[in-house]
């Protein structure tokens, strides 16, 4: 039975691909107005983060040249009733669904990240935009080569009906290094 209702999943994912395409992502709602850039002093917490949203926006402002270091822990980090690491996402899942949509790799909103990773994009004034893998052990600090706000998101198809099977609580903080 489960692995009936992840071909229908699936099945509903690609007729959503076929219908919409997947050139763009949206234009993120900013939904606070004040921007901070982290501190060196203390870790900056991104409170009540979403994992069905595809924008999820904290005021957060991160400046080209400075180094960032991000720290997350997951509660349930889940999509499609899929248990997903932040830093792998569906990388080392063995699913059905994780290897059904390996192939369909270039649908995700970051392509460079694994399905479902923790995802982070900072956007200029300009609307241009830099996406990287927040949480990454091969890559501990990360620097902005941007300056602009910063939104997080799960590593997903870029369709909010997509996002809506997605559940978990994240607890997420960034600290300026550099």
């Amino acid at each position: 039975m489960a692995s009936s209702m992840y071909f229908k999943r699936v099945s509903i994912l690609l007729l959503v691909v076929s219908l919409t395409g997947c050139a763009c992502t949206g234009t993120p709602e900013i939904r606070v107005s004040a921007l901070v850039e982290p501190s060196y002093a203390e870790p900056t917490p991104l409170q009540h983060f979403n994992v069905k949203d595809q924008w999820n926006d904290h005021g957060i402002m991160l400046v080209k040249g400075h180094k960032y270091r991000f720290t997350a822990v997951a509660k349930n980090w889940v999509d499609n009733g899929i248990v997903s690491s932040l830093e792998q996402g569906w990388l080392e899942t063995p699913t059905l669904m994780s290897k059904i949509l390996k192939p369909m790799s270039f649908l995700r909103r970051n392509a460079e990240a694994p399905w479902y990773a923790l995802v982070g994009a900072i956007r200029d004034e300009q609307g241009n935009e830099q996406c990287f893998k927040a949480v990454d052990a091969t890559r501990p600090v990360f620097e902005a080569t941007l300056t602009g706000r910063l939104f997080v998101f799960a590593n997903d198809y870029p369709a909010k009906s997509i996002y809506d099977n997605n559940e978990g609580e994240l607890d997420l903080s960034i600290i300026r290094v550099e």
